[in-house]
C-alpha cells in the first residue's frame, strides 16, 4: 500500500507541476515573413518580357528620329498588377530618348494581358553606328512586388549621317514596300 501512496503523490505532484508551468503549446503566433524569390527566365517569369523579332541578334533601324519597340510586357501572376513601370536610360551619348525622361508608366495590367512598349528615340546628327537602350521593370499589386534584377537591353543601329541620306533611305524603303 505504501509503493501505491508514492506512486500516487508522485503521479499527482507532477500533473500538478504541469498545470503551473504549462505544456509549452500556444494557442496563436503572429510573424511577419519576407519572400524572395529567384529570377526566372523570361518566358516563364511572373511578368514575361517579349522583345522584338531578331532583336537580340540583330539590331532595329532608325534614321535621325524613330520610334522602337522596346519590350512587350506580360503579367502571368495570379493576380491583376497595379502599377507598371518601365525605367529607360540610353546607353550611348549619340542618342536622346523623347518625352517620357527615361520612365514609361503602363498602368493596370490585369493577369494574362500584354502591353507593347516603345519608346522615342532622337539620334545626334552626323551619327551613324549602333547603340543599346538599356531598362529595367517594377511592377506592383495587392501584396506582390515584382522587378527585374538586371537592366535589359536592345540594339539599335542608327544611321543619322545625313538628313538627304535619310530621306533617300525613307524614299527607297517605301518604295519596296
Amino acid at each position: 500500500m505504501r509503493r501505491r501512496t508514492v506512486l500516487a503523490t508522485v503521479a499527482a505532484g507532477l500533473g500538478g507541476a504541469g498545470l503551473l508551468t504549462g505544456m509549452g503549446s500556444f494557442s496563436s503566433a503572429e510573424a511577419e515573413r519576407e519572400v524572395t524569390i529567384e529570377v526566372a527566365d523570361d518566358e516563364d517569369a511572373f511578368l514575361r518580357l517579349v522583345y522584338p523579332p531578331d532583336s537580340i541578334d540583330y539590331p532595329q533601324s532608325i534614321d535621325c528620329e524613330d520610334t522602337i519597340d522596346l519590350v512587350t510586357i506580360e503579367n502571368q501572376t495570379t493576380t491583376d498588377l497595379d502599377s507598371v513601370t518601365v525605367t529607360v536610360e540610353d546607353i550611348s551619348d549619340k542618342f536622346e530618348l523623347q518625352d517620357n525622361q527615361g520612365k514609361i508608366k503602363i498602368g493596370d495590367l490585369e493577369t494574362g494581358a500584354s502591353e507593347d512598349v516603345e519608346v522615342s528615340v532622337t539620334v545626334e546628327s552626323g551619327f551613324e553606328g549602333t547603340g543599346e537602350v538599356r531598362f529595367s521593370v517594377f511592377a506592383s499589386g495587392p501584396e506582390t512586388e515584382i522587378e527585374t534584377d538586371d537592366s535589359r537591353s536592345v540594339t539599335i543601329d542608327a544611321n543619322c549621317s545625313n538628313s538627304e541620306n535619310n530621306n533617300e533611305t525613307n524614299s527607297t524603303s517605301s518604295d519596296d514596300t
